[in-house]
């Protein structure tokens, strides 16, 4: 079967559901890459220290999607977000070591979450992308999430981070 935007949203959904009964069977959803090939089942990798920090490695995730001729890619994972407590007319001119990380902010201003972010560059109708954010609530029967995910679907790699990361593997 092609490549299709509701086959993409599916294997994006069922990832991102996926890293949701990790952290609520072991408690922690490490990083996982899915690489989506056009017309057969994806390829999953467990990321256990995040995103190759070497370019050796991200040399070897490269490899892997050319060889199994990926066309999307998504990375989910655990991790804290915080909301940054500066007026955001700042937010543009403040550099970015001087935002507070979610492990310095108060308790009260950050939140655990399973983040997922998928790329499609060869979209139907061009570039296609989409984040979505579940909120972790731990409650004394154990954790829950949002209702409803946050989604965010986005038409362009936007400027650095994870969909820099997709973009430069799905890069011949």
């Amino acid at each position: 079967m092609p490549m299709t935007l509701t086959r993409f949203t599916h294997y994006v959904d069922d990832l991102h559901a996926t890293a949701q009964r990790a952290h609520q069977q072991t408690g922690a959803a490490p990083p996982v890459l899915m690489l989506l090939p056009e017309r057969s089942d994806p390829q999953y990798i467990v990321l256990p220290a995040g995103t190759p920090k070497t370019d050796a490695g991200r040399a070897d995730l490269r490899q892997r999607a050319a060889e199994l001729a990926a066309v999307a890619a998504a990375l989910t994972a655990e991790s804290w977000m915080t909301v940054p407590s500066i007026r955001p007319e700042q937010l543009p001119n403040t550099p970015l070591a001087d935002i507070a990380r979610p492990a310095e902010a108060a308790p009260a201003d950050r939140a655990e979450a399973i983040a997922t972010s998928a790329w499609w560059p060869t979209g139907p109708d061009g570039p296609v992308g989409l984040q979505r954010v579940s909120i972790i609530e731990r409650t004394a029967f154990g954790s829950t999430f949002t209702d409803t995910p946050f989604d965010t679907i986005v038409h362009s790699p936007g400027g650095g981070g994870i969909a820099a990361f997709l973009t430069d593997l799905l890069t011949p």
